[in-house]
């Protein structure tokens, strides 16, 4: 008996197979129980028709890896302006089902488009138009956040958050970057200095945002608040602390920045190409 089963679309085929099975021997080859693995992404961007298939290869890729958290960068889907009714927030819940449906833990820094939609450079928060609101963000992605690991937040922005890898000694900071678009408000600098400053001395810290804490790494090099957020980093951090690196998304690069701004790498990652109708297929 022949069974067809039809090849899937390039922008919903995980082409790479080969590829993939020799990225989780490597894996499983170096890390043990010492070690905290992340399938790491951002800017998906994902569209009507490739929100369901694209969400869940990152999925099925990190329980391959055995990874512990599956971590997004921002930037999950993008606005659709073309719906009448934008469409924004069942793309998001499209995706978040796809790609948290598993024990492993979905942990997300909230992206621009996620907020903002596509407006582009206002004068004031006053001139932004609020795709989705932090409430609408929230009820969908933070029960994906909260289904295997508890994530310690800010009262007043769930988005500014973090989790602790106790057997590995890691506190993981998850911080909202998108205030004016690209930027962090004095809140939630002033929230990072003292999660920062209560963190365990034996404990490494590694943060997360969609946006990066160095401006000449972002488009246009623009950071709201850079020099408040540097000076802190800088001078408000307690002795005793190490900080690892900062991971962002929001360049469309894979990079690693070492600069004088701030005293840790700055982690750039790789996201998907937008590619008209079929934005961010291939993550």
């Amino acid at each position: 008996t022949k069974i067809a089963v039809p090849k899937l679309a390039n922008k919903y085929a995980t082409t790479h197979t080969a590829a993939e099975d020799e990225l989780v021997a490597k894996i499983r080859d170096n890390v043990d129980a010492n070690t905290v693995v992340f399938l790491l992404m951002s800017d998906t961007h994902a569209s009507n028709d490739a929100t369901s298939a694209q969400s869940t290869v990152p999925r099925k890729l990190a329980e391959r890896i055995g990874a512990d958290a599956n971590v997004h960068l921002g930037d999950m889907i993008d606005e659709n302006p073309k719906s009448g009714t934008d469409g924004s927030l069942d793309r998001l819940m499209r995706y978040m089902e796809g790609t948290a449906a598993s024990n492993i833990p979905f942990l997300h820094a909230i992206g621009h488009h996620e907020k903002y939609g596509s407006v582009i450079y206002p004068k004031n928060e006053a001139d932004f138009k609020y795709y989705l609101t932090n409430n609408l963000v929230a009820g969908i992605t933070v029960r994906g956040y909260d289904k295997h690991l508890h994530a310690v937040r800010d009262a007043a922005n769930v988005f500014n958050y973090y989790v602790d890898f106790d057997f590995q000694q890691l506190r993981c900071i998850f911080v909202d970057s998108v205030y004016m678009r690209w930027g962090m408000d004095e809140h939630t600098i002033s929230w990072i200095k003292d999660t920062v400053n209560d963190t365990p001395e034996d404990y490494k810290i590694m943060f997360f945002s969609h946006v990066s804490p160095v401006a000449k790494a972002n488009f246009k090099n623009e950071l709201v608040n850079e020099s408040l957020l540097q000076n802190m980093l800088n001078e408000g951090i307690e002795p005793g602390h190490t900080i690892l690196g900062w991971a962002h998304g929001h360049t469309h690069a894979d990079n690693v920045v070492y600069c004088d701004e701030v005293d840790f790498p700055v982690i750039g990652t790789a996201c998907s190409i937008n590619e008209g109708d079929s934005k961010g297929a291939n993550s």
